[in-house]
This record gives structure tokens, C-alpha cells and sequence, in this order.
């Protein structure tokens, strides 16, 4: 039984007697322990405070609202857990034909490199992505000729589901239906339309190894990056 299980069972068990004691109508008991289960629910996307690791590569701007740089950071926000889904929204523009960035989830600590791996990589116009797990080399998922035709901005969605039979599924979707375009429209709904690339043809041979997330930018100004309830796919 999970921490949560065992004390709503304590909260039942206990209202249980004191229904009986007092002689509480039952519809006030029920009202009751449903509002308690109510209290013990997590918050729905609360937001991560970003730990920068390399203060010295990595600064905000003016605003306080964008990092921009080389280096790492790690958010204070835990993932739902080891084996967990999770949905990811990154906006970020890539300053330099070589830049890059690489979102770390179910990490336990940057120093033992032990969480999924999933690195956006500019080549000149072209956007390449790849996934590696723990002691695992890079697989390349795809790529997308002219991405950044005019354009240094990326705008995805990404998620990355631990624990499954192939160890680790990725599905990365587009935010804008356009990406390239002047008028850049977004997307209603995830779709094949906007969909960028799904890991069903590769095999991981193994899994992220924490529940912390974090990212890995070089030549980058990150715009955004939360973690989005599971409910928007």
C-alpha cells in the first residue's frame, strides 16, 4: 500500500468509528472523507525553479526569464516517479548553426549521467534529434530538413515514458502546425499532422535512474521549459 493508500485508510477507518459514535448520517461521512481525499491531491503542474549548475556559461536575461548559453540546470520539481510518463513543453531558439540541446529526464544526478537523453541538434537549417539511456550510445530518431530556414526558434512537446518494455517510448510533437512559417500557427491537438517523430521502431536497453529532470544547452536562450499535465495528449 502507497503512503497515500495507508492514510486514507487511517482517515476512513477513523471517520468509520466516529460515524458510529456520533451517529453521523452517512451522506455527511461520505461528503466528508471526499473532501479529505481531495485535500491529499498533488498540485496540477506547479512550477519548477530552475538550480543553474554552471553560473559561470549560463546567465538569465534582463528579465530574469530566459537562460541563455552553455551549461546545465536542473529544476526543483520531482517527476511523478521512477516508472513514470512525462510530458515536457520546450521553447528555445538555437543562436549558432552548431547549437544544441539535450533534455535529461529521470535523472538522479547530472555527475552519474544516468537519466533519458533526448538531444535537439542544429546543422546548419537542419534539425536532428536523438535519445540515449544510461550506458547507452545515441540513437538518432530522425530529423527534419529546413527547420530552421529562417527561423532559430523550436517550440515541442516531448514525452518520455520509463519503464516500459522497451525500457524507455519517446514521442515528440511540434507545437506549431507551421514551425517555419512568417505566421506561425498553433497546433489544437496532437496529431500524426505535427508529430515529429514516435520510438517505436528503436529499443532501449535501459532505463532513466532517477526522478529529477534538468537540461543541457549550449549556444541556446531557453524561452521556456514546464512540465505539462498528462491530460493535454
Amino acid at each position: 500500500m502507497t503512503m497515500i493508500g495507508h492514510r486514507l485508510f487511517i482517515k476512513w477507518w477513523s471517520l468509520t468509528r466516529l460515524s458510529r459514535i456520533k451517529r453521523i448520517p452517512f451522506p455527511v461521512f461520505f461528503v466528508t472523507f471526499f473532501l479529505c481525499t481531495n485535500c491529499l491531491s498533488p498540485p496540477v503542474n506547479p512550477k519548477a525553479k530552475p538550480i543553474i549548475i554552471d553560473k559561470a556559461t549560463l546567465e538569465f536575461s534582463s528579465e530574469g526569464k530566459e537562460l541563455k548559453g552553455t551549461g546545465r540546470v536542473l529544476f526543483d520539481q520531482p517527476l511523478f516517479g521512477l516508472y513514470s510518463k512525462e510530458l515536457y513543453f520546450v521553447k528555445a531558439k538555437f543562436l549558432h548553426s552548431h547549437s544544441s540541446f539535450i533534455l535529461h529526464s529521470h535523472l538522479s544526478d547530472f555527475s552519474k549521467q544516468d537519466g533519458v537523453k533526448i538531444l535537439f541538434e542544429r546543422e546548419s537549417n537542419t534539425l536532428n534529434f536523438y535519445v540515449s539511456t544510461p550506458n547507452q550510445r545515441m540513437q538518432k530518431l530522425g530529423m527534419k530538413p529546413d527547420y530552421f530556414l529562417k527561423n532559430q526558434e523550436l517550440a515541442l512537446y516531448i514525452e518520455v515514458e520509463n519503464g516500459t518494455e522497451n525500457f524507455v517510448d519517446i514521442k515528440i510533437w511540434n507545437f506549431f502546425i507551421n514551425p517555419r512559417g512568417n505566421l506561425k500557427i498553433p497546433s489544437a491537438f496532437f496529431s500524426q499532422q505535427n508529430q515529429l517523430t514516435f520510438s517505436d521502431s528503436h529499443l532501449f536497453y535501459s532505463k532513466g535512474q532517477g526522478i529529477l529532470w534538468g537540461a543541457e544547452l549550449n549556444g541556446i536562450r531557453l524561452i521556456k521549459i514546464s512540465r505539462e499535465p498528462l491530460n493535454s495528449l
